[in-house]
């Protein structure tokens, strides 16, 4: 599904790169853990899959498609493929629930009768079904991230990717929020999470790729932190 041949990224002409010669290639329906200390790469690998970025050096391949020729129409689809989580959850202040799940589906121009069937099942499967009118600033850290996930997966996406989505919420917040990850992922989505979690990602025993100063130190199927966060 993702291929990376000798990527690199470096961001200042002169500086140590934020990504350094990476090799990885992803299968469909993966469930994969980032982690490594603050500043090892994590965030900046997550822009080059998502085609936020593009390498200074080296390939990445989406369904053997080389995003860094996507000309403007094929970036979107390649967007559309992909739903994004982020720590801060990023949710629309002034849009109620609903609203900023449907945004989702109204910016790709999907028919009403299908966001209004899609959206409150979503919302449902996240654990939010009653918050629809509810407004960003009415619900718990965890109760926005959820619906950020909500917006991550109303368009059926093959490939979810979330950074640090756990960081502002509870631990116990945090575990429910994991097994909503995993539950989404036997379904056969894609899942690429950069944590720091390491008590989550010793807990889950999946794919764990460890980066160090941009490079991977560690990638082991059944992985664990190591504590080395």
């Amino acid at each position: 599904m993702i291929d990376l041949f000798s990527v690199s990224k470096v961001y200042k002409s002169g500086g140590p790169p934020a990504i350094s010669c990476v090799n990885l290639h992803v299968e469909q329906g993966e469930f994969i853990f980032l982690v490594g200390p603050s500043g090892a790469g994590k965030t900046t690998l997550i822009k080059l899959i998502s085609r936020e970025e593009l390498p200074t050096s080296g390939r990445i391949l989406f369904l053997n498609n080389d995003t860094a020729a996507y000309k403007p129409p094929e970036l979107l689809r390649h967007r559309r493929l992909m739903g994004m989580v982020f720590q801060d959850f990023r949710l629309l202040k002034s849009k109620t629930i609903y609203e900023n799940v449907a945004l989702a589906l109204e910016v790709t121009g999907r028919p009403p009768q299908e966001i209004k069937a899609k959206v409150p099942a979503v919302l449902a499967r996240v654990g939010l079904a009653g918050k629809e009118e509810a407004f960003p600033s009415e619900l718990s850290g965890g109760e926005q991230q959820r619906a950020g996930i909500a917006r991550a997966i109303v368009r059926d996406p093959l490939l979810i990717l979330a950074d640090e989505p756990t960081g502002n919420v509870d631990p116990e917040t945090a575990r429910g929020l994991m097994e909503l990850f995993e539950e989404i992922n036997r379904g056969g989505t894609t899942v690429i999470i950069a944590t720091h979690a390491w008590d989550l990602v010793e807990r889950m025993k999946k794919r764990v790729i460890a980066l160090d100063k941009g490079r991977i130190i560690k990638d082991e199927r059944q992985g664990s932190f190591n504590h080395a966060h």
